[in-house]
């Protein structure tokens, strides 16, 4: 995210979104809740445009691929737009999974 601050996001004419990934423990509970607002209030203040979020882990996606039919609602965000997971090739699921490998480390 600080990155993605230390950009002139107001320079793109089109649209500008930040996808964050997000491990589920961590918006867990108050503690949690706080710590989302506190993202969003500082990506705000400091001129941030649109942020978006996926709030999963790895286990949660294996079983998507596992039981397809479980999770037919589950949308995640690729390069700003919302994508249904059972829409993707097993082998975007794939690169998804090892991106969401390292998020409960």
């Amino acid at each position: 995210m600080l990155s993605a601050m230390k950009t002139s996001m107001w320079l793109f004419s089109e649209a500008y979104v930040l996808d964050l990934m997000l491990h589920p423990s961590s918006v867990q509970g108050d503690d949690g809740l706080c710590a989302m607002y506190g993202l969003v209030m500082n990506y705000m203040k400091n001129y941030g445009i649109s942020i978006q979020f996926n709030v999963f882990d790895s286990k949660m996606l294996r079983d998507a691929q596992k039981y397809p039919d479980k999770y037919k609602n589950l949308q995640v965000r690729v390069s700003g737009w919302n994508v249904l997971w059972n829409n993707m090739s097993k082998t975007e699921q794939d690169a998804y999974i090892v991106r969401s490998d390292g998020l409960g480390k």
